[in-house]
């Protein structure tokens, strides 16, 4: 039984690393608007350390708009820095791990985010690094920069973010101290069994669990003989 009501956010997709710089103030602001007359109450931006590594001052800048924007909007709001394969120069797994983790310091101290997770979808990861980076490695990770996270954001929520196939992942993760929180993203119902079996060992380990993402598939193509529309199919999934 759920203890508490659902708390609805939707994802500032516009403001991810990879595209934000292109993107006019103007327009973030208005899906912001949008997000606030639908009834959300967090927003979460899939930004990028990659910034901050290079010190790219108009994305940060144009990330302080906006994050000052959602708060007087009266949102809270959540950051899920993911790695973006138009952002790499080749780099080794340490020397990302480095440069990440001291990005996330300066996210972190810079905006409070009420949830920073520290690790996006590992798998995924790898594949965009190109690196076969192991569930020990980012564990490893995890743990170096969620002290670093914490000696200047020590309110800041941190947590990580798994999908039903990264089971190897999420065990290593729920052991780590000072974790709270497990996301999942959910763009199929065929890993259902998993994320319950997830969610109840996150709990067990005393972290909270939350649903980061789901959405229609984006490979998913409609099949053109039945009469489903595109609505149905996203709402029946969700």
């Amino acid at each position: 039984k759920p203890h508490h009501r659902p708390l609805f956010a939707a994802n500032l997709f516009y403001a991810h690393g990879s595209i934000i710089e292109s993107v006019p103030i103007e327009v973030l602001k208005a899906i912001v608007d949008a997000f606030k007359e639908a009834g959300f109450e967090r927003v979460d931006i899939n930004l990028s350390a990659w910034a901050w590594v290079k010190n790219n001052q108009a994305v940060i800048q144009k990330y302080d708009q906006i994050i000052e924007y959602i708060r007087q909007s009266g949102f809270s709001f959540e950051l899920n820095p993911q790695y973006s394969s138009t952002e790499s120069d080749g780099a080794s797994v340490q020397q990302w791990g480095e440069e990440a983790s001291a990005a996330y310091v300066k996210i972190a101290s810079r905006y409070h985010p009420e949830i920073l997770v520290l690790v996006h979808e590992p798998s995924t990861m790898n594949a965009r690094m190109k690196l076969n980076t192991t569930p020990r490695q980012w564990a490893s990770f995890v743990k170096k920069s969620l002290k670093a996270v914490k000696r200047v954001a020590p309110d800041t929520r941190c947590g990580t973010g798994v999908l039903w196939t990264e089971m190897k992942y999420f065990k290593k993760f729920k052991k780590i101290k000072g974790l709270e929180l497990m996301s999942i993203d959910i763009y199929d119902l065929k890993g259902m069994k998993v994320y319950n079996k997830m969610i109840k060992s996150a709990r067990k380990a005393g972290k909270g669990v939350y649903i980061e993402e789901t959405w229609r598939p984006p490979y998913y193509i409609p099949d053109s003989t039945k009469k489903v529309s595109l609505e149905t199919y996203i709402s029946t999934g969700i």
